[in-house]
């Protein structure tokens, strides 16, 4: 009897820990960063007052996060190698924006206070700044304390995030599994009052909603005609229409107004008025006063879904990297400064042991590429897709890629990606282990967007000049498979597809 009371206790105990000493709160940074807060909001205000539909990016993307393993940005995470697609590269995800921004204030604030503020704190209050930038003030609290997550995978998106087309029943279910209600369904779903969609989520309902060639008979007759003038059959990737038309720049009561009116661009939208109660929180969000207060006590409550905070999870260094990776990318200037590192053959080393033992840490930055981009195929859907299809969101091509390159990538992968398609990573050498690799990259004919990345930076592009020598690939052969490096290979390395 007292084995089970001490169980109890301790259990009671770490429940109260957990929700109390590690919960989120207020001016979590006062004392660690004072200037956290403000940093961001300045950075958020200064990126909103020429993007007029930046609220709506970060809200998406903040959202989009915490939907899948809490908010932890692991939404921010990019895919490294070839190791299983990132979050951001799971179809819902594609046409996420606004990254850059949270990149931007991370880089400032590492700079001030290093090691300090998450990721997911950045992207819970530039979300909220960058709503609050036409209002000059904040439209809600965010409480802060949470710490960033080391997983990020694609697999996880489906069954997490709401689809446009869901009825109200999967719409309660999903939110139910977050811990939200019914209320907080309806009050964030206000979230479509700004910003604009892609044709692609909504088309069903104008051209083929049953199978056979009709409409939405719940979607205005009048509204449905004036978005069939927009997006025609099929959707093309490079429309975007307005979520709440005349008003998807105010951040406002207006969504509810037209979901009352049959207005609801997507089938979600619609669901809200299938349901008895949710459609009574409809009417109530009819004024904007209680709009403002229940979008900001579910947003709230939305920012803490299965938060890390305490010793879980870590304080990312950068948004798109776990720690562990970034420490080894960052040594890399310090390495090229440190040794001048000569191509392996008949030369000899005159402080060779050292050379080789700085040459471990920098065999971990091109880890991910030597061994692997050089041979194997990649599959067309996410890792690149965007690169091709969507690059900024405007159904535009990214312009460091090689313009022949990117037209035969096209003409093997259609848009939308087919899982079914993969393409060469090394073209007419994907089967060879050798340095052709390199020569593409250099070419501006790297298939994935962390291959561009290497002749972005002076250091990495000296690397990539030494590499392109094909005596330098078994050099870093020998590293690779060293007592030092193969344990950190086990550990970080890639999954081939």
């Amino acid at each position: 009897m007292k084995f089970h009371i001490v169980i109890l206790l301790l259990f009671v105990l770490g429940v109260l820990r957990a929700s109390g000493a590690d919960k989120l709160s207020k001016n979590f940074y006062k004392q660690r960063c004072r200037q956290a807060e403000t940093l961001v909001r300045d950075i958020t205000w200064g990126r909103a007052q020429n993007d007029s539909r930046l609220g709506a990016k970060l809200l998406r993307v903040h959202y989009h996060d915490c939907f899948v393993r809490g908010c932890d940005a692991s939404i921010l995470l990019d895919t490294v190698g070839t190791n299983a697609a990132a979050e951001k590269d799971a179809r819902p995800n594609l046409s996420l924006l606004g990254y850059e921004v949270i990149d931007e204030i991370k880089s400032q604030l590492e700079k001030v206070c290093p090691g300090v503020v998450s990721c997911s704190d950045i992207l819970a209050l530039a979300a909220r700044d960058a709503v609050s930038f036409p209002f000059k003030k904040e439209m809600w609290d965010v409480l802060t304390g949470r710490r960033d997550g080391r997983t990020s995978l694609s697999s996880e998106v489906t069954g997490n995030i709401p689809g446009a087309s869901s009825n109200f029943t999967t719409l309660k279910d999903l939110f139910a599994k977050k811990g939200l209600n019914v209320n907080d369904l309806v009050a964030l779903s206000g979230a479509h009052t700004i910003g604009v969609a892609h044709c692609g989520p909504f088309s069903r309902r104008l051209y083929n909603f049953t199978g056979k060639g009709d409409t939405d008979p719940s979607l205005d007759e009048t509204y449905a005609a004036s978005l069939k003038s927009q997006c025609p059959n099929p959707a093309s990737a490079a429309i975007t229409v307005e979520m709440d038309p005349q008003s998807s720049e105010s951040f406002d009561n207006d969504y509810f107004t037209t979901v009352k009116q049959n207005k609801g661009l997507f089938q979600s939208d619609a669901a809200l008025i299938t349901d008895r109660a949710a459609a009574k929180i409809v009417d109530s969000l009819l004024k904007p006063k209680s709009f403002f207060s229940e979008f900001g006590k579910s947003m709230k409550n939305m920012g803490a879904v299965e938060v890390l905070t305490g010793s879980a999870g870590e304080i990312r260094k950068n948004c798109r990297i776990v720690n562990a990776l970034f420490s080894v990318l960052s040594s890399t200037n310090e390495i090229l400064e440190k040794v001048s590192v000569k191509v392996p053959g008949e030369e000899t080393y005159a402080k060779e042991d050292y050379t080789i033992s700085l040459g471990k840490k920098l065999m971990l930055k091109l880890l991910y590429t030597i061994y692997y981009f050089t041979i194997g195929v990649a599959h067309c859907c996410g890792p690149f897709s965007r690169r091709l299809y969507n690059f900024t969101g405007k159904g535009d091509t990214n312009p460091s890629l090689d313009e022949s390159y990117a037209a035969s990538l096209k003409s093997q992968c259609p848009n939308p990606a087919s899982v079914a398609i993969t393409v060469e990573m090394d073209p007419q050498s994907s089967e060879s282990f050798d340095t052709d690799y390199f020569t593409r990259v250099k070419q501006n004919k790297g298939l994935f967007q962390s291959d561009a990345a290497l002749i972005t930076d002076r250091a990495a592009t000296k690397i990539v000049d030494l590499l392109l020598i094909k005596k330098s690939i078994i050099y870093i052969l020998r590293l690779m498979f060293s007592s030092i490096i193969f344990p950190i290979y086990v550990m970080y390395g890639p999954q081939p597809y």
